[in-house]
């Protein structure tokens, strides 16, 4: 068991609700959102493959071409929602006011990761968005750009534009993919829904509860000693940090994405293979707008639980893991799942049955 673990454990007491009742710093209110958003303009809006908000949220995700579990440490923002700009070529906002610290504009920048890159230092802490004062002050990135609409040492306003969403670096869609940092020695990235809670952007960020959750206990195997969970959450479920499979009072089955990105980055794209121990992680298919039945009916990579067990028909556009506990008891019987977020949230859950009993 890694030293680091007691750490991650920890998350499971979420001390982040008394961080949430911090005071609110000036400055946390001009908060943007970083690209025109199409649920700000429909109260009613309910997302589809050709209108979505955010295609790829913080943590663990498929891959879509090379079928492979990928830790993904940003928000994507979908781009081909606006039929002004079919091309997705809209602008990029500031989210916040502050100084552009870092521009890379590379002379060929489809040979380079991030492509063109802006990063902005503001003056806002994160202690604001009720974050650990030591995290310092918010910094983000705005990446993948077709244009860049800053310098370096430029002063901008919350809402002012960057630059325009583009698909240069390492990807093949026109997008932005939007990172949230934090400083530790390094840049650390977090989850962006610290800024874009449910609380300031409630028609396009869902709160993570109970209520929301569609959980399928679907086998334990006694004899293996594992057992399979499914969850399925809200599409824009954006504060999801991670789960713990509790066993008795053994909660050292856990995985916090945030974690991830801050301890086990050389690591991340493991998750499916022993990074975390006695859990495996398998996130589903996901791009914001597709029904996930439908995303996922093809091109799961061997021996995930998705290829033997289906997602079944009717779910909709969501967010889904499956979570496979390992090195269980033959006689554990208590067995919860807790779903955590970066706000505080934690939800606990009890397994009421299961769908596939083996090894009784």
């Amino acid at each position: 068991m890694p030293r680091s673990l007691p750490c991650l454990l920890s998350l499971l007491a979420l001390t982040a609700p008394a961080a949430l009742a911090a005071p609110r710093k000036k400055g946390s209110k001009t908060l943007r959102w970083p690209v025109p958003n199409p649920a700000f303009d429909r109260p009613d809006f309910v997302p589809s493959s050709d209108r979505r908000q955010i295609s790829g949220i913080f943590g663990p995700r498929l891959k879509w071409g090379s079928a492979r579990y990928d830790h993904h440490e940003g928000f994507d923002f979908y781009a081909y929602f606006d039929p002004a700009h079919p091309r997705g070529d809209h602008d990029v906002f500031a989210v916040l006011p502050g100084v552009v610290s870092e521009v890379i504009a590379p002379s060929n920048p489809e040979r380079t990761e991030t492509g063109n890159k802006v990063v902005i230092a503001h003056e806002v802490p994160w202690s604001a968005f009720g974050a650990p004062a030591e995290w310092g002050k918010v910094i983000t990135g705005y990446l993948h750009l077709s244009r860049i609409a800053v310098r370096k040492g430029q002063t901008v306003r919350a809402g002012e534009v960057v630059g325009t969403a583009g698909a240069t670096g390492y990807t093949s869609t026109v997008h932005l993919h939007f990172n949230a940092y934090r400083a530790s020695g390094r840049l650390v990235n977090v989850n962006p829904a610290r800024l874009f809670s449910p609380k300031r952007f409630p028609r396009a960020v869902a709160r993570l509860d109970k209520r929301s959750l569609d959980v399928d206990w679907i086998e334990r195997d006694r004899a293996s000693g594992t057992a399979l969970i499914r969850v399925l959450l809200p599409y824009n479920a954006y504060t999801l940090d991670g789960f713990a499979v509790v066993v008795g009072k053994d909660a050292s089955r856990a995985v916090s994405f945030e974690y991830v990105s801050a301890n086990l980055r050389d690591r991340r794209d493991t998750g499916d293979r022993g990074l975390f121990p006695g859990l495996r992680l398998f996130p589903l298919r996901y791009n914001g707008g597709g029904a996930i039945d439908r995303v996922n009916a093809r091109n799961q990579p061997a021996g995930w639980p998705a290829a033997r067990y289906p997602v079944p028909m009717g779910k909709g556009v969501r967010l889904g893991f499956d979570i496979l506990a390992t090195d269980l008891p033959p006689d554990a019987k208590r067995i919860k799942l807790v779903v955590f977020g970066v706000l505080g949230e934690k939800i606990t859950l009890k397994a009421p049955g299961w769908r596939h009993l083996r090894g009784a």
